[in-house]
């Protein structure tokens, strides 16, 4: 009897092990299946290849609205003179005012178009960096039936180091399309119904600034840092 003892624990153990594996496998291509995951590959695609016209497609349109409106306040509200009437140059219109009538679209094309011209990237590197990465969908987490946060570890190389991130991107629901939602990470603050006036904050959420263009260094989908109009090019 003594002898069956090891043989039974360990099978009882094998029986337990076994179960784990199939649970993950099946995990992972429950979250491969998910209809917002596609997106999100074809969005870091278009991240990859700076096809911002592509990209601006596959976004939430008031994302993009958000983002242009919150451009404007910030340049209008630090820039000099000189730098407001680059920003005015580089859009294309008469005045910083006009900058907000511009569609969301279009902001966002232009913007980042904008940031390219300031720092180009090399093309062989950019290759580099596509061929080179590799994604893997960690997780969908469902916060409501049309908002899904997606948990995504990214991989590249240039040839000089590699590059490993931990990325979250938010997808919303519209109609029956899944989009980028830009700003489904930023802190949300919302005063209590006692508040007074003096207590409540003086704005209702965190704004968000417009996204970097991708770089060879680290190439990765949006974050939003502090907005700064462009800098006045010596010699111009």
């Amino acid at each position: 009897m003594t002898t069956l003892r090891p043989l039974l624990f360990a099978a009882c153990l094998l029986g337990c092990s076994l179960p784990m594996p199939v649970r993950s496998q099946e995990a992972a291509a429950a979250n491969e299946n998910h209809p917002a995951v596609k997106v999100v590959n074809e969005y870091l695609k278009c991240m990859l290849s700076q096809d911002w016209e592509s990209s601006s497609k596959i976004v939430e349109t008031k994302s993009l609205e958000d983002l242009r409106d919150d451009y404007v306040k910030r340049v209008k509200g630090t820039a000099t003179l000189d730098e407001e009437k680059m920003v005015v140059e580089k859009f294309k219109v008469k005045q910083i005012e006009d900058v907000g009538k511009l569609s969301g679209a279009d902001f966002y094309i232009a913007y980042h178009k904008l940031l390219k011209d300031r720092s180009p990237a090399d093309a062989t590197v950019l290759k580099k960096v596509r061929d080179s990465m590799k994604l893997r969908i960690l997780s969908v987490a469902a916060e409501t039936d049309s908002l899904v946060h997606v948990l995504v570890r990214t991989k590249h190389n240039n040839d000089k180091v590699t590059v490993e991130s931990l990325e979250i991107i938010s997808l919303i629901k519209v109609g029956d399309k899944w989009m980028v939602g830009l700003n489904e990470q930023t802190p949300k603050i919302t005063p209590l119904a006692k508040a007074t006036d003096a207590d409540a904050p003086a704005s209702g959420s965190a704004p968000a600034a417009p996204e970097p263009a991708v770089t060879p260094e680290a190439v990765k989908p949006p974050v939003k840092p502090a907005v700064k109009p462009p800098t006045k090019a010596k010699g111009k």
